[in-house]
């Protein structure tokens, strides 16, 4: 049995696993361009900062595809033929009797004129690390440079003074925490965002203004409201354009999104309209013993977008599919958090959904400042949106599962706190409803 995993992502090892200890017998392959192990693609912004090495990133061992007897191939895929069952590579190709396509997500390429100058990049691969790395004259993460030409160039001179001047174009997680990197660092940011306020997930309006404070605070130039028109310069970039002025920068970091990589498919599998592979519960795509998982499959149960834990499950289904068991995919409540600016940021379940019939909300504004929305309808607790304080998902997550109603959330609340040593607990006695 021929089994070939095309991506080394979060899905794609965890699928190579599960499948080699389902099928310890067969052959499987792992296809990869941009790394030789596999990385955490978030802990791109710690290797930046210089706060971990690039092995520190690695989920499993590099001792992990001896072990295992999976087999790397280092290539570019470049098609896929369900007929033969063959995946095409660049400079070959690679006959599988069971295949997953695990190729993640890529940047949304910046869409204004002037994209294609010098100095403007994206912040989501290997490549873009070492772009922004060699911008900044920086050569802290070991990243080995890769053949041929740099992503988006190089400034002109045989060895360019570091950048000063910053543009972030965003107002995502991304792009929050390139800005807050970028300013540790020491450079000039500006911060330019459509909306009001900068947007993570699972926030509102003023939530999000909380981090907009903070981020200004920092030191950083947020603009707000303000539109990209274009990038100027003369091979490379020298300003952004934007419906507020004109903003003299040395490098902008385009952070409006991430499209599925599946462009390289050529029609071979029926995508969804945002491009990603349509699969069923089964993670099964439209051709045979074809699958597809993590950020480049199309959502399946809650609309939202993929990440590294959905894509970890997925991997798991996908690597039970590609051993011959029929699995299923479950999607379970959807969580996510991070921090901005010092501002610890959780999200569990679905806020602003037509399900849900009414908020409750507390702000502290104490030693702590921090904002906690509890979202419920019919079915009890929906959502829960927090900011500033540290919460236990798992708490939460089993909750919304459950049904809790608003008597048993606010009664236990304390078991879902999860705040560092000397935080003084959450006393929540006043809530707004909406």
């Amino acid at each position: 049995m021929r089994l070939v995993i095309v991506g080394n992502g979060a899905a794609g090892m965890q699928a190579a696993l599960e499948a080699r200890r389902l099928a310890p017998a067969a052959e499987i392959t792992v296809v990869s361009e941009e790394s030789e192990h596999g990385f955490s693609r978030p802990a791109l912004m710690y290797l930046l900062a210089g706060q971990l090495r690039l092995a520190d990133t690695e989920p499993q061992e590099r001792s992990t595809l001896a072990k295992h007897r999976l087999e790397m191939r280092r290539a570019r895929a470049v098609g896929l033929d369900p007929v033969t069952k063959t995946l095409l590579l660049e400079g070959g190709a690679l006959p599988y009797d069971r295949l997953l396509v695990a190729t993640g997500a890529g940047p949304i390429a910046p869409p204004w004129p002037g994209s294609d100058l010098a100095g403007v990049g994206a912040f989501v691969t290997m490549a873009d690390l070492a772009w922004l790395e060699d911008a900044l004259g920086l050569t802290r993460s070991g990243i080995a440079p890769r053949p041929g030409p740099p992503p988006y160039g190089l400034r002109p001179g045989p060895r360019h003074r570091p950048v000063q001047a910053v543009a972030v174009i965003g107002g995502g997680p991304i792009a929050l925490e390139v800005a807050e990197t970028l300013r540790a660092l020491g450079r000039r940011v500006h911060l330019v965002v459509r909306q009001e306020w900068l947007a993570p997930m699972g926030l509102d309006g003023r939530q999000a203004r909380w981090i907009t404070e903070r981020a200004r605070a920092a030191g950083v130039e947020v603009h707000a409201g303000a539109s990209v028109e274009r990038f100027e310069g003369e091979g490379a970039l020298e300003a952004v354009v934007t419906s507020e002025g004109r903003v003299k920068v040395e490098l902008a970091v385009v952070a409006i999104g991430v499209a599925p990589n599946t462009g390289w498919l050529g029609g071979a599998l029926a995508l969804d309209g945002h491009g990603a592979v349509q699969v069923d519960a089964g993670l099964a795509a439209s051709a045979m013993d074809v699958f597809a998982a993590g950020d480049c499959a199309a959502a399946i149960g809650a609309a939202h977008p993929a990440s590294w834990r959905i894509a970890r499950a997925q991997g798991l289904v996908a690597g039970q599919r590609l051993a011959g068991q029929d699995a299923r995919y479950a999607p379970g409540v959807w969580h996510d958090g991070g921090k901005f600016f010092d501002l610890e940021h959780t999200v569990v379940g679905a806020l602003g959904t037509p399900a849900v019939r009414y908020e409750l909300r507390h702000e502290e504004r104490g030693a702590v400042r921090s904002c906690l929305r509890l979202a419920f309808g019919e079915a009890g607790l929906l959502g829960v949106s927090a900011l500033g304080r540290r919460w236990d998902d798992g708490v939460l997550r089993r909750w919304i599962a459950a049904g809790r109603d608003e008597a048993f959330v606010l009664a236990h609340l304390p078991e879902a706190a999860f705040d560092a040593e000397f935080v003084p607990p959450l006393r929540a006695a006043a809530w707004e409803r909406s």
